[in-house]
């Protein structure tokens, strides 16, 4: 069987393979490997297929290892790790094709956000900036309305997505919001004493539901009631 096929069967059992991040990280650099090979052969397909794969397996391995975290109670590092998933899926998902959906992405989607909508967080930190100097993240060039470059941000060149890097930034202000851009960014309380965050939130509602599940993909469903 060919690499990338092997690939794609192992990451199609993720709901029976369970957590083992040994393997994941054998996977990992087999299909850096390969898209290495791909780009050297001038294969731009193939190396977009690679490029896919490996976003499948980090959102796998992103929902598996945030779900233990709440199961041992690490609630915001898990938190960080729904957002993570949020943010590869909203990269990959342009791309998809129509057999993706035997990755179980569409489980790890609909319940990411449903461990999200259950945690007590809702207030952020948000910064205002000016964006000064921007680059191409494929060809380095800087990018202005004048002058673009002939790059797609969020198309894929050599197994990579291209994307804008800030290289310089004047922050205006730092505001709280209840919808920020960059969910990690929670409101913790501060420990005059030692400086030291304190997590004053209650996770009771998130520690009912991971009480209750045995497996990451056991099936669970929730809603809100209307008022």
């Amino acid at each position: 069987m060919e690499k990338l096929d092997a690939i794609r069967v192992y990451l199609a059992i993720v709901d029976s393979r369970g957590n083992m991040p040994e393997n994941d990280e054998i996977i990992q650099r087999l299909l850096i490997q390969l898209k290495k090979e791909a780009v050297f052969y001038g294969d731009q397909v193939r190396a977009k297929e690679i490029w896919c794969c490996e976003q499948i397996s980090s959102i796998q391995c992103n929902y598996l290892q945030a779900f233990e975290a709440i199961k041992k109670g690490f609630y915001y590092d898990a938190w960080c790790l729904l957002e993570r998933i949020e943010i590869e899926v909203r990269h990959l998902e342009p791309h998809l094709q129509s057999d993706d959906n035997d990755y179980k992405l569409g489980f790890i989607i609909k319940h990411t956000r449903q461990f999200q909508s259950l945690y007590p967080y809702n207030l952020f930190s948000s910064p205002a900036y000016i964006k000064k100097k921007e680059l191409c993240s494929v060809c380095h060039t800087p990018i202005s309305i004048r002058n673009p470059c002939n790059h797609i941000v969020g198309e894929i060149y050599d197994g990579e997505q291209c994307g804008k890097i800030i290289v310089e930034a004047e922050i205006l202000e730092i505001s709280l919001t209840p919808e920020p851009f960059c969910k990690r960014s929670v409101a913790f309380m501060i420990d005059r004493e030692t400086n030291e965050l304190i997590d004053h939130y209650d996770y009771s509602l998130v520690k009912y539901v991971i009480d209750k599940l045995n497996q990451p993909f056991d099936e669970w469903n929730m809603s809100w009631p209307e008022i």
